[in-house]
């Protein structure tokens, strides 16, 4: 499952015909060949690479999603990032539910993967020597 990039697909939408018409937000871009209008999407974790503070774009930027057995991805790389909404629906306490999911938002980003990359890349120009393990 390769993923093409945004910049690549934008390419291929203006060989075939597609004019650009702006950029949203630096996560959405607008095309058109004039009948349909193209809307292209960059994924969160992509989009957060690309900042300065990647765990804070992801927590701007990430929204939640439910899936049937009442869980939330916390972190769409991170599949384990899972936390349930299930016993606080079951209850049908609505301030249970809200805090629930005030809490769960607040978590997005932190320990973001992306942020850990970052932060390796900025302390390896500045001569910084990291070892794991031991």
């Amino acid at each position: 499952d390769k993923i093409v990039p945004l910049d690549k697909v934008i390419e291929m939408l203006q060989a075939a015909g597609a004019r650009y018409k702006t950029n949203v937000d630096g996560k959405k871009v607008l095309l058109s060949n004039g009948a349909t209008d193209i809307i292209l999407t960059r994924t969160t974790c992509e989009h957060a690479k690309l900042q300065n503070n990647p765990s804070q774009a992801c927590n701007e930027y990430l929204d939640l999603f439910v899936t049937p057995s009442g869980t939330i991805n916390k972190c769409i790389v991170a599949n384990n990032e899972q936390e349930s909404i299930l016993p606080e629906v079951k209850s049908r306490d609505d301030f249970a539910v809200v805090a629930k999911l005030k809490s769960i938002n607040e978590k997005l980003g932190v320990g973001c993967v992306y942020n850990s990359h970052k932060q390796i890349q900025a302390n390896n120009r500045r001569g910084v020597s990291l070892s794991f393990g031991g």
